[in-house]
């Protein structure tokens, strides 16, 4: 992860913008390539929700943008991807005991 924030969107929930750094690494710089721009048109429709594993929730993907393919010091082809994401989440509120009965009477 190389960015976070968290900010207020309403008093009931607030929102988490995330990016995320990502290194794919591939035999040639074509497959190096061709499998960014397969997650590319994969992430940046619009609409691509990932579930969050245990929950209801899900991490909306705002943007996907990378690098031009390069060769590591190793020589092995690479790219660098980032994938930017947001997630909201409910608010925690203190829980009271609910009134149960309410008597009403006239004093004189």
């Amino acid at each position: 992860m190389q960015y976070n924030d968290t900010q207020t969107e309403t008093r009931f929930s607030y929102r988490n913008d995330r990016e995320f750094q990502l290194i794919y690494f591939g035999k040639s710089s074509v497959d190096v390539l061709t499998k960014v721009d397969e997650l590319s048109r994969l992430f940046n429709n619009g609409n691509f929700a990932i579930p969050i594993r245990d929950s209801l929730r899900y991490i909306r993907v705002k943007g996907f943008s990378f690098t031009t393919p390069f060769k590591s010091a190793s020589g092995v082809n690479a790219v660098i991807a980032v994938l930017q994401t947001e997630t909201r989440e409910a608010r925690d509120f203190e829980t009271y005991e609910k009134i149960m009965s309410v008597n009403a009477g006239i004093k004189e």
